[in-house]
Formats: structure tokens, C-alpha cells, sequence
């Protein structure tokens, strides 16, 4: 596994292929009873480490192909609406909420890699 970077701003290019996740706000509202969170995430991979396709991408598309498909990126939007009874803590909470984005962006960039090696000439080889 590569390097895990926590950024403020993103980059435009990294030397490795470079998976960027983006957090909107506002935040999760927290009790020691009730837990609730309402955001946005964007999630890009970008096979070639430049990640300045996420910024001009049109928001309803999953992929993007490249035309001598050496080149894989790909994008998704979540919205997240989550509301949780219970005893539960605020790290708890925080960390039930990324456990549960990391599991479901890991599981929609592999279906969407799934897709583009589909056609007649893969996107890119297997082991990424």
C-alpha cells in the first residue's frame, strides 16, 4: 500500500496514482444518545497522479475514459444522511462514519474499474 497524506489543498499533480477524498460540511451533530450527519463527499482516483480533472469534471459523470486508455480516472459524488440512536461516543461516531465512506468509495471506484475493463481494451491492467 502507498503513502496516506492528509491535505488541506489539493494538488494538481503527484508522482503516484493519488485516490483524493472530499469532505463538504457541515458536519455530524453529535449527543452521547443521538449521532446525525449530513454532507457531501467526492471521491477521485486518477491512475497518473494528476488529479485537476476533479475540478473541471461535469458532477454527473462516473468516469472518464482517455482516449489511448493508458489513463484511468475516475469520480463519485455520495450525499450522506445518517442518523444514529444510541450510546455512542463522538470518536466512535467519527469513526463509524469513516469506516463506513472508506468501505463504500473503496467499493463504487472498484465497480467503476470493473466497468472500463469491460470494453474491448481495458482502461488499465489488474493489480492497481
Amino acid at each position: 500500500m502507498g503513502e496516506i497524506e492528509l491535505m488541506q489543498e489539493l494538488g494538481p499533480v503527484y508522482q503516484n496514482p493519488v485516490l483524493v477524498v472530499n469532505v463538504g460540511r457541515p458536519g455530524p451533530i453529535w449527543t452521547p444518545l443521538f449521532a446525525m450527519s449530513q454532507f457531501s463527499i467526492h471521491a477521485g482516483y486518477a491512475s497518473d497522479g494528476d488529479s485537476t480533472y476533479m475540478e473541471v469534471i461535469e458532477k454527473t459523470h462516473t468516469s472518464i475514459g482517455n482516449p489511448d486508455h493508458s489513463i484511468l480516472n475516475m469520480y463519485a459524488e455520495y450525499e450522506v444522511n445518517d442518523r444514529s440512536l444510541g450510546l455512542i461516543s463522538r470518536r466512535g461516531y467519527h469513526r463509524y462514519l469513516a469506516d463506513y465512506l472508506a468501505q463504500e468509495i473503496v467499493a463504487a471506484l472498484k465497480e467503476l474499474y470493473k466497468m472500463g475493463n469491460t470494453f474491448d481494451n481495458p482502461v488499465v491492467q489488474p493489480g492497481w
